[in-house]
């Protein structure tokens, strides 16, 4: 039986892969990921769902208001809200918790994630003060938000992502 000596997913296309599948089969969106990221608008709101135990990190949504009111109306198949109010907080730190399950199923298995959390009115992004993050853009027809993740990276996950990623590359060269 040949090896699988491909490199795993990276958390970058494990994100998009995720969000892609959460927001199409939740909100009913198509959702592309452009290579040119726009900057964060002011006004957003931000949701947030850590990730504990053996491997530690987080996952983060933000977007503005107003979208998140429109993900509210396609995800429970109503007119979207016209104001932010409990249900649309609700549903973002549901979207925010399906993406963190998938994550932590595909990248943290033997970890757990907390309650969401959103915040409102955040000024910019949460910053995470360990690990290393990735933050992704993404666009919909009603609009664009941004994820990141974050991962706390052991030493010995290093070594073995660096193992990993020079078996992928001998790989090629056989191929």
């Amino acid at each position: 039986m040949p090896m699988d000596l491909t490199a795993p997913a990276t958390p970058n296309e494990e994100l998009s892969r995720v969000v892609r599948s959460v927001f199409d089969m939740m909100v009913g969106l198509d959702v592309e990921t452009p290579d040119d990221v726009a900057p964060m608008q002011d006004g957003v709101l931000t949701a947030v769902v850590y990730i504990t135990g053996e491997q530690s990190g987080a996952v983060v949504i933000h977007c503005p208001a107003s979208q998140a009111c429109m993900f509210t109306g396609r995800f429970m198949g109503t007119k979207a809200p016209i104001a932010v109010n409990e249900e649309v907080l609700d549903v973002l730190g549901e979207l925010a918790n399906m993406v963190a399950g998938n994550i932590k199923s595909n990248l943290m298995p033997n970890s757990r994630l907390s309650i969401p959390s959103v915040i409102e009115g955040g000024e910019g992004m949460l910053s995470l003060l360990w690990g290393s993050a990735q933050r992704r853009m993404f666009n919909t027809e009603v609009g664009s938000f941004w994820v990141s993740i974050t991962m706390a990276v052991t030493p010995e996950q290093h070594q073995l992502t660096a193992i990993q990623a020079r078996a992928a590359e001998l790989a090629k060269r056989l191929l």
